[in-house]
């Protein structure tokens, strides 16, 4: 399934394991639960990926989709939001709203983290991860109790990490 130039919502389920790619500067806002799916989402350079839940980039536990994302993939939601899935390339996350995002071990993008009156857990993470938010010079890294390598298990102590009290 291709999503080409302009924005578009994708109302309805999406299921099976293909790509849904998104190209040539699209905006496409996810509205349908596809707890069904378990292929992957391609976000293109200039492409904006929206969700509010995990269930809209699809939650089977065993076959969770993985996002190659070069754009920028934007999760809004008042709850808490675990992004559990793969992330990979060089786009942005965005987080909007008061939600906390608890950041799984998957994630293995290069661009940007921003996020915006919500709470950052980081459960595990990976080296790979880039945890550098240049709006506020800041790098999450230099506020863990833990060392990482490869693929082993990064916690700030068994408590909520925010930026407030980071940058305080």
């Amino acid at each position: 399934l291709n999503a080409y130039n302009g924005e578009r919502t994708f109302s309805n389920a999406v299921s099976g394991a293909g790509v849904v790619a998104l190209v040539n500067v699209s905006d496409v806002t996810v509205l349908g639960d596809n707890s069904n799916f378990s292929g992957e989402w391609n976000i293109g350079a200039g492409s904006v990926l929206r969700v509010t839940a995990a269930s809209q980039l699809g939650d089977r536990p065993a076959e969770l989709p993985s996002v190659a994302n070069d754009g920028r993939l934007v999760i809004t939601n008042a709850a808490g939001f675990a992004l559990d899935h793969a992330v990979s390339g060089a786009g942005d996350l965005e987080k909007n709203g008061p939600g906390a995002l608890f950041a799984g071990p998957r994630l293995t993008y290069g661009g940007a983290t921003f996020v915006e009156n919500a709470t950052k857990t980081l459960r595990t993470c990976s080296t790979r991860y880039g945890g550098y938010l240049p709006e506020l010079d800041f790098d999450l890294f230099d506020h863990f109790s833990g060392a990482d390598y490869g693929d082993a298990a990064v916690r700030n102590g068994d408590t909520e990490f925010t930026f407030q009290l980071a940058l305080e």
